[in-house]
């Protein structure tokens, strides 16, 4: 019989993990979407004005160049 018990009791804990585990991924999946959709824009400005808007990435400024060149 305590066998028995001992292993409801080790699902028991299986399980509350598991709950506890997903609940955790799902705030930070759902936190990390709200923060990409940020950075993404942040990075799509910049990237625009680091390439001046032309095709393929071609010209911008002399300082927008300089900018580049420190990162």
């Amino acid at each position: 019989m305590e066998i028995k018990e001992q292993k409801e009791e080790e699902q028991r804990r299986r399980r509350k993990k598991r709950e506890k585990t997903s609940r955790d991924k799902r705030w930070k999946r759902e936190r990390r979407s709200e923060q990409d959709v940020e950075e993404e824009e942040g990075r799509r400005s910049r990237r625009i004005r680091r390439t001046g808007g032309g095709a393929g990435g071609v010209g911008g400024s002399e300082e927008e160049q300089e900018k580049k060149e420190e990162l």
